[in-house]
């Protein structure tokens, strides 16, 4: 007679694991019965009692049932929505071992996809400011009157948390996010909007809000209601030498404390490429084009959206040079082909299709690839797909000079990312890449 056959033993509601080390995507990673387990709002060295949520062949994800012995480093975040607020995942660090984690993360990576970079040391350049430094945010809106939410996605849900006050932004955009609730919540604003796009001119102390439409980054609209009265959804701001005009709608970087070392380290970089010509993939309004057209003697600004087309434009003949050209265009079809007649000086192409440029002259060229852009915050799918060149890139903030690499991450809190339910909008600069040598009949 054959014996009953044992039931499966029930696995552990909770278990017991040390954090080894925090992973592309800021989870902290363990180890439990062979298995990795992947657990956010961690720190490396923390003793943590696990609630497993997913279970996978092998590895685990899982959320933090108790803290049993907290790690070095850790602190309390001084946001009350932390951990149930999407917009941020490391404030529980301290600022100096996010910088550490962050460093260690980058160079496994480039170590593990670029053997030939395993000598270099990778060196980070800290924010001055670690809070109050974002000077724009999309704002989620749900309800009105006493319903009224008006906030961020929580993590890894649609759900909006409802914030008042956001220690990441400037004070002059917390004053637009309690603008946008008294409008949201007295019935001024249009009760079809979901999402506002908030951005501010700290240099002018005005803010604009534009509402955000569902589908596609170029379709927006004005939202004038809720804006302070008399001004303008044109904002300006100044980096550098450079004045650049920027609408709420189009991407502007928002850490204001580090656009002026962004711009100065990829200047001193571009400095080697000698007196030749670049082109800015993904270009925005201009932020790298303007102080790159002063190193080259001619740079072509590639940018998909109408809008940030015609204000890089507007900004490059504001600022006088005469050997920008800038192109509306999808940048991740360029091809080997000659673009037509010399730089249209501060005109654009309005036509959309897709850029071919000339890979003859353009043996320096800073590009923001489309796999960059799209994934500019996520490091490990950027570095997997590697440029298809014969000469093997190098990083951008790698110098050939000094072979230092210098990383500046522009989201203090955070792990870069853009996953689709980040609260805020993500950083497009994404990885430049510096070719040190003629790129000959293949794809810039």
């Amino acid at each position: 007679m054959t014996p009953p056959r044992r039931p499966p033993r029930a696995a552990p509601a909770t278990f017991e694991i040390r954090i080894d080390k925090l992973v592309y995507g800021g989870m902290g990673l363990g180890r439990h019965e062979g298995k990795v387990v992947f657990v956010p709002f961690t720190v490396p060295g923390d003793r943590v009692r696990v609630r497993p949520v997913e279970r996978k062949k092998n590895f685990i994800r899982g959320v933090v049932a108790e803290l049993v012995e907290a790690g070095p480093g850790r602190q309390q975040a001084p946001c009350p929505h932390f951990g149930r607020c999407g917009g941020c995942q490391w404030q529980h660090l301290e600022y100096p071992l996010q910088l550490e984690i962050k460093r260690k993360i980058l160079e496994e990576l480039f170590h593990h996809w670029f053997p030939e970079s395993r000598q270099l040391e990778i060196r980070m350049r800290g924010c001055p400011r670690p809070f109050g430094y974002r000077s724009r945010a999309r704002l989620q809106l749900r309800g009105f009157g006493e319903e009224v939410k008006v906030g961020f996605f929580q993590f890894q849900s649609h759900r909006v948390e409802d914030v008042e006050q956001c220690p990441l932004l400037v004070p002059l955009l917390d004053q637009a996010l309690a603008s946008v609730r008294a409008s949201r919540r007295d019935g001024s604003s249009d009760p079809g909007q979901h999402a506002v796009e908030v951005a501010c001119s700290v240099d002018e102390g005005t803010w604009g809000a534009t509402a955000a439409q569902a589908g596609t980054e170029d379709d927006f609209s004005d939202m004038r209601a809720v804006a302070p009265e008399g001004d303008e959804p044109l904002l300006r701001r100044t980096v550098g030498e450079f004045q650049y005009r920027f609408t709420p709608s189009v991407f502007f970087q928002a850490n204001d404390f580090m656009l002026g070392e962004l711009v100065s380290v990829v200047s001193e970089l571009a400095r080697a490429g000698g007196d030749s010509a670049a082109a800015d993939l993904f270009a925005g309004v201009g932020l790298l084009t303007l102080p790159l057209a002063r190193e080259f003697s001619r740079i072509v600004a590639v940018e998909r959206s109408a809008p940030a087309a015609s204000l890089a434009a507007r900004n490059a003949a504001d600022a006088g040079l005469t050997n920008v050209e800038v192109v509306r265009a999808e940048a991740a079809g360029a091809g080997p082909c000659r673009p037509g007649p010399a730089a249209r000086r501060g005109r654009r192409r309005a036509d959309g299709a897709p850029l071919s440029l000339d890979p003859g002259t353009h043996p320096l060229c800073f590009v923001r690839s489309e796999h960059a852009r799209a994934r500019s915050c996520r490091s490990h799918p950027a570095l997997q797909a590697r440029p298809r060149r014969r000469a093997r890139p190098v990083p951008a903030d790698v110098s050939l000079r000094d072979s230092r690499p210098a990383h500046a991450p522009l989201i203090p809190q955070n792990l870069h990312r853009r996953d689709g339910r980040a609260s805020f909008r993500s950083v497009r600069v994404g990885s430049l890449w510096f070719a040190p040598r003629p790129l000959r009949g293949e794809s810039a």
